[in-house]
């Protein structure tokens, strides 16, 4: 079976679908077959942060009502195949059934060595559906006491709900602005979040959506080296982490 990651966050504008993109495209580029479902209904966004727009023909809303084949909806976004993608539906009004969101997830396990499922912010798609298939639950914040406040509290329900494994991951982090006290210190948000640090994403340009589409995430860089640590430390092997 898959490994199979479950990235959230307590509030929206943390970057999650960044981290959901930054951690598939690190997998793939180390060999690992690998999906991302979308799942933020209407608020459609990883087709074009990862360059596939054109060829986003079917949604998650076809193939869970049996309007396309699995393999038609689902997009590759390297040449290779070694990423592919799941988009959420762009409209409002398509209606989703999460067991069989849960069915999807484990039928792609088959097909695919790791599943990354970039869900909606707040508590109720990821109390549905993370403890039913999740290794891992990601939940992500930023360096801030409302998002980390919101992240403890996803926390604790996931943990309540039975999920398996829950990490944190720190977001668009400015160390200048920490060392000037203008933002939250690294330590008070993991507290108040309540789980285990699995990695600090700094503030990068090679982070944003159009450097995705145009150059995918580079090894060297700081943001890769810094995901393929997080990918490293996931996968249960010690690593430092990369603060700077």
């Amino acid at each position: 079976m898959a490994n199979v990651l479950f990235v959230t966050s307590g509030k929206g504008g943390v970057g999650k679908s960044t981290v959901a993109s930054a951690l598939g495209l690190t997998y793939a580029a180390n060999g690992s077959r690998t999906v991302i479902i979308e799942l933020d209904i209407g608020l459609r966004g990883l087709d074009l942060m990862l360059g596939v727009e054109d060829r986003a023909v079917y949604d998650l809303g076809n193939i869970l009502r049996g309007e396309c084949r699995l393999s038609d909806g689902v997009i590759p976004v390297t040449p290779d195949g070694s990423l592919s993608l799941v988009v959420a539906p762009s409209g409002i009004s398509s209606r989703i059934d999460y067991d069989d969101v849960v069915a999807l997830v484990k039928a792609l396990s088959g097909y695919f060595e790791t599943v990354i499922v970039d869900a909606p912010a707040g508590i109720g798609v990821s109390l549905l559906i993370a403890p039913q298939v999740a290794a891992t639950v990601l939940v992500v914040a930023t360096p801030d006491l409302i998002s980390a406040r919101d992240a403890g509290r996803l926390v604790s329900m996931l943990e309540q709900y039975g999920a398996a494994k829950v990490r944190l991951i720190i977001n668009k982090v400015h160390h200048k602005k920490i060392r000037l006290n203008e933002l939250t210190d690294l330590d008070t948000v993991i507290d108040m979040a309540g789980a285990q640090l699995i990695g600090v994403v700094p503030v990068a340009e090679e982070l944003s959506s159009s450097a995705f589409c145009e150059a995918g995430l580079p090894a060297g860089s700081l943001a890769g080296k810094v995901f393929q640590r997080i990918v490293t430390r996931l996968a249960g092997d010690y690593v430092e982490l990369l603060i700077q």
